[in-house]
Order: C-alpha cells, then structure tokens, then sequence
C-alpha cells in the first residue's frame, strides 16, 4: 500500500521556515537588522585557541598588532564623521602543520587574517529599520505564514484531492497484491532468461504505475492550485523584504572588511561593472556596482550591496586573469606560499591589504575621504 503524505505537510515547510525566522529576531544585537558581532571574537583573540591550531606566537603577535592599528585608523574616521563603529568579525589565519607540530618559522607563508567592522552612519534609519524589521516586516511574514495554514488546513477537506489520493493508494494495493502473486514466476523468469516472462510482469507493473502516477499527479495539480494564491503572497514578501532591506541598509551602515596578505582579489564578473577611483595611497581602487545584491549573504564580499569600494594595497599583478581576479605577486613565485623555501619575508610581515567598503556610494566616498588610507599602506613592510 502507498503510504501518502498528510495533506499539505509538505508545502507548509515553507511556512515554518518564515517562522523560524521570525524566531530569531529575539536571539540578536541592540544593532540588528545589521550585522551583530561575531560571538567568537573572543576567542579569535585568544593565544591558546590560536597556539593549539598550528599559528605560531608571531603570527598571533602580528594579528593582535595589526587589530589595534586598524582599530585606531577606523575609531578616527568615527570622530570624524560622528559614526558609531564596532567589530562585528574576525578570522584567525589557517595553521599550517608539519607531522605533529607547527611548520617552522622560516618556512611559513604569508599570514592571513580578516577584519570587519561597521559603521553606523545614521542613527535614525538604523532605528527605521529596526521598526519595520519587527513590526511591518514580520507582520507581512505573519499574514504569508497564516494564508499558508489555512491552505493546509482546507486540504484535508478537499473531495476532489482526496478522491485522487484515494485512487493512487487503491491502485498501490492492486500492484503490491499482483506482485505478491506473480513474485514466483517473475524469479523463474528470470532464472531461465525467459524474456517474454519478464516483460509481461514488467507491462503490467508500468500500468499500475502508471495509473498511480496519474493520480497523484492531478493531486499535485490541485494541491498547487490551492496554494497559488500564497505562493503569490510569498513572491510579494521576498520582493518587498528584498527591497526594502537594500534601502534601509544603504541609508543605515557601512561595512568594511580588511584583508591581510590576501593573495586573490576577485575584481568582478559579467554582471558587475567597476570603474577606477583615484586614491594615490592604493596600489589599485575600484568602485564596483552590482546589479543583483542578495542581502543574505554574510561572508564574501558583492553579493550584499549594489556598491562596494575594492582598494589594493602592497604589491599585486594589475592585469586581471581569466577569472577576473588580480593575483598578489608574492603569490606569482611558489617559493613564497609552499612549505619547504626559506621565505625572504617572514610570515609576520604585511605585504598585501584588500579593503572593501559596503555600502552607498555617498557613504563609501565619505569614508574613503575620511580614512587616513596613507597610514593604512604604512603597514606594508617595504
């Protein structure tokens, strides 16, 4: 018999989704909406938890020294521009192994770490957001979730949807009964190699099947016309929260992330289109716009805002390759990234920055004509 699923089970997966996402809006930050400091950055800057994945003291040395710098650099543009500043990330650098202990000094790559603040740079749209965050927002959530309950729930009473359920489930007795009373034939045949045996058993198993399948279909039919109403309402949220997240993030923060001795910068691909700013302390400055912001993504760089600043600092290859990316030139010569070459600048030094700025394009040439860029690229060992 086809054991078949209670009716609207399945599609009400999608209504419980959108409340657990209500649900967590009780879990955040006095700053949420935006971007809540990481609950492991305190023990990002922890020795122990550092010295027991492979980094060595150095390098710890080197994070906590380069923290403090940036930390400065940005707590100026804060004053300057009277913005609230926090850390809301930070990643420790991968350690690398040799056997059982730390691969020695000498021997070690280029360090990497990254940094991520963000600014605040407007208060009252920070609170807007908010608002409508826990209150118009989740109110539309509230109404989707509800019309798909109530969809669920005229299932079960649904005649038409039932009658084909029940044929589907009539029709999977009939085949589980004729496979039970043929089973020993069906062997036989295919015991001897008689092919005429097989197919006839295999032909009328297809027609139960078929049958089944054809129930179940306009089941599904039905099923999806029932809830084309809520899936509508559910493509009008997305849209709405899609829209309306972009411009409360524009007008609320900036972020800005800090990348140490990066070897790769993704530049921009088919659907984004960058142009060149003038910033002399950077080896290279890009203002990339992007057509298709998605505000769910939380780790990588472009997918979150239509505008992001990428400024380059230290040595690089400006000629982008086939991925459109710019590649360090400490990275072009693989003494200075393998495991075995004594490195001519030790893993500890600075030798590339990637900056990248999130945000409005008025409030990322702000920051950029507020931050001291020249003391930034200072920090590049020479």
């Amino acid at each position: 018999m086809i054991k078949m699923p209670k009716p609207g089970r399945v599609l009400l997966l999608l209504a419980c989704c959108l409340l657990i996402i209500n649900c967590t809006i009780g879990q955040t930050c006095q700053y949420y909406p935006a971007e809540c400091p990481d609950n492991s950055l305190g023990t990002a800057n922890d020795s122990d938890v550092s010295i027991n994945n492979m980094i060595l003291p150095q390098e710890i040395t080197m994070q906590r020294i380069m923290r403090e710098k940036i930390t400065a650099l940005l707590n100026e543009v804060s004053v300057k521009n009277k913005w609230l500043v926090y850390q809301y990330f930070e990643e420790a650098g991968a350690g690398i192994l040799s056997e059982s202990a730390p691969l020695p000094y000498p021997l070690r790559r280029p360090y990497q770490c990254i940094f991520s603040f963000i600014f605040i740079v407007n208060e009252d749209s920070l609170h807007a957001w908010q608002n409508w965050y826990t209150n118009d927002l989740q109110n539309a959530e509230n109404r989707v979730v509800d019309s798909y309950k109530q969809v669920g729930g005229n299932l079960s009473k649904d005649a038409t949807r039932q009658k084909y359920l029940d044929s589907a489930n009539y029709f999977g007795d009939l085949k589980a009964k004729y496979m039970t009373d043929h089973i020993a034939e069906y062997q036989k045949a295919l015991m001897t190699n008689d092919s005429k045996g097989q197919k006839k058993y295999d032909d009328e198993i297809k027609k139960y099947d078929d049958k089944i399948n054809g129930c179940l279909n306009k089941t599904n039919g039905k099923t999806t016309e029932d809830f084309s109403s809520s899936k509508s309402q559910f493509d009008d949220l997305e849209s709405y929260k899609h829209k309306n997240t972009i411009a409360y993030r524009n007008a609320s923060i900036v972020r800005v992330s800090l990348n140490i001795n990066d070897y790769l910068a993704i530049a921009d691909d088919a659907e984004k289109k960058a142009q060149t700013l003038s910033i002399p302390a950077s080896t290279l400055a890009l203002l990339i716009h992007n057509n298709v912001p998605d505000e769910h993504e939380i780790f990588g760089q472009y997918l979150r805002s239509p505008d992001v600043a990428m400024l380059l600092f230290g040595k690089w290859v400006l000629k982008k390759n086939q991925y459109n990316s710019y590649q360090s030139v400490y990275a072009t010569d693989k003494k200075n990234t393998d495991v075995v070459a004594v490195k001519k600048t030790p893993c500890d030094k600075v030798q590339t920055m990637v900056l990248h700025v999130e945000g409005s394009v008025k409030y990322i040439n702000q920051f950029l004509h507020s931050f001291d860029l020249q003391q930034l690229n200072e920090l590049i060992v020479k």
